[in-house]
């Protein structure tokens, strides 16, 4: 049986919360939908005035919010395994798909948020902060075992 260090089941851990933050925005933008407000301030017009304009672009708009919601949802589960087995396991590539794949992510993510004020930053710049230093402790935490 494969012992794990320590240091790395607590870097997972961190990793593992972070993918749970990825799942948890992934299911809110598959089922809920904007509010009116918030879309307004996103975009200017109401739902009711988009839906007015064009019937069909509400839809379309949707349907790009479940596209992200679906990447987002695919990423933070591949997270989730990653964390779990490759990199518990101390494997070196698994350090870099997290520093890579994941890093790119979360701070594109965090860049946009900043970069596009608007009332959705009071609520995703704080999250985002968060769920990027809990990325950067759980790959900085265990280095040494992945460069020894």
């Amino acid at each position: 049986m494969i012992e794990f260090s320590r240091v790395l089941n607590v870097a997972a851990v961190l990793l593992v919360i972070v993918a749970l933050g990825g799942i948890v925005y992934a299911l809110q933008s598959l089922f809920l939908a904007p509010s009116d407000s918030e879309f307004q301030e996103l975009f200017g017009l109401t739902i009711s005035e988009v839906r007015a304009f064009n019937p069909n672009l509400m839809d379309k708009i949707t349907l790009v919010y479940h596209f992200d919601a679906v990447n987002m949802l695919g990423l933070s589960l591949s997270l989730i395994f990653i964390s779990l087995l490759p990199f518990r396991q101390g494997k070196k590539w698994a350090w870099y798909a997290v520093l890579v794949i994941f890093g790119v992510g979360l701070l594109g993510q965090l860049i946009l948020v900043y970069t596009n004020a608007n009332v959705l930053t009071s609520f995703y710049l704080p999250s985002s902060i968060v769920l990027v230093i809990l990325w950067l402790v759980g790959l900085l935490l265990p280095i040494k075992e992945f460069f020894k």
